[in-house]
């Protein structure tokens, strides 16, 4: 009972995706800041050794950023942690960043600048993507930020269509 205790204790309090700021308050305490952000809301939380910034949109974190206080970057023990309480019943994957990158630029490969930007990216940053679909998710190792994201947010807004107006020969 007493190793249960201090195994929890040990691991931070974790934001997730889908929760509302409620659960986000009751998990972390009161945020640093909170202020409204057109149709949504962006929280900032402190919890132990991490900052944590949730923008909740319809009334749920739909983003969620961990970084370090110290500004140190995240550890792997860090990355798996956050993952893992994101997965939901799902797994996390490592993207191919470099068979994306090849399907992307067909033709231009030996392009220096294409390759040069490649490199940079492949240097700069890790991406997953969970295997339901649901959510993606980037480390940028330059900054230390681990940003898990709802994968409708990084789909193209989509305007509505107009109404159609039905046929109606007398006008009315």
């Amino acid at each position: 009972m007493i190793l249960v205790a201090g195994l929890t204790a040990a691991t931070p309090a974790l934001a997730r995706l889908g929760e509302t700021f409620a659960g986000c308050t009751r998990r972390y305490g009161r945020a640093v800041s909170t202020r409204p952000s057109g149709n949504e809301v962006v929280s900032r939380y402190r919890k132990g050794d991490y900052n944590v910034k949730v923008v909740f949109a319809r009334g749920r974190a739909a983003e969620i950023t961990y970084s370090r206080k110290s500004g140190a970057l995240l550890t792997n023990g860090d990355l798996n942690l956050f993952l893992k309480v994101n997965a939901e019943s799902s797994k996390w994957v490592k993207v191919d960043q470099l068979a994306e990158w090849k399907a992307a630029n067909k033709g231009r490969e030996k392009d220096e600048r294409c390759q040069e930007e490649l490199m940079r990216d492949l240097a700069s940053f890790y991406l997953w993507s969970r295997q339901d679909g649901l959510a993606e998710a980037s480390y940028d190792r330059e900054n230390g930020e681990l940003f898990i994201c709802d994968a409708q947010r990084l789909l193209p807004e989509q305007k509505p269509e107009p109404p159609v107006e039905p046929d109606n020969p007398l006008g009315f």
